[in-house]
């Protein structure tokens, strides 16, 4: 299935620029397509470092980056909640018709079902944010001993 803003430019016969059909432009996801590609740079194989990996040079840059992470993962719940919001308001209020897809012609459907995911990936985002906090707290006590002769 492509996504909306992958398609060509016409529009189904039934969909129209007043139903709200358009191609996603927010700053919100822009912002997020930022986040995502400023991620993707970081764990490129780099030179130097430890061994390449994010470019890290020590313990306390290792738990930096995962407090970093725990951050991204702890703004997921509040920003899925939002988008889930949205679309079950606008659903509700009758703004949304499901043009394409699985669910051609059943948005209370498709509203219902991203919910479901959305709640399901909220849970998970949790999860993910006390894993990273747990890898910070173990990573926290970690050193490199600059006398290489207690190797």
């Amino acid at each position: 299935m492509r996504l909306p803003w992958q398609r060509s430019a016409q529009l189904p016969a039934q969909a129209s620029v007043d139903a709200g059909y358009a191609a996603p432009s927010s700053s919100s996801a822009a912002a997020v397509r930022t986040a995502n590609e400023q991620l993707r740079s970081i764990t490129q194989p780099t030179s130097g470092g430890a061994y390449g990996y994010l470019g890290l040079r020590s313990p306390a840059q290792a738990a930096e980056v995962l407090s970093g992470l725990t951050q991204l993962a702890e703004a997921l719940e509040p920003a899925l909640s939002q988008v889930d919001r949205y679309l079950r308001r606008e659903e509700h209020s009758g703004r949304l018709e499901s043009v394409d897809g699985p669910f051609a012609g059943d948005a209370t459907a498709a509203v219902g079902t991203t919910h479901m995911w959305l709640s399901e990936a909220a849970v998970a985002a949790e999860k993910l944010s006390q894993a990273l906090e747990n890898a910070q707290i173990a990573t926290g006590g970690l050193a490199r001993p600059t006398d290489r002769s207690r190797q």
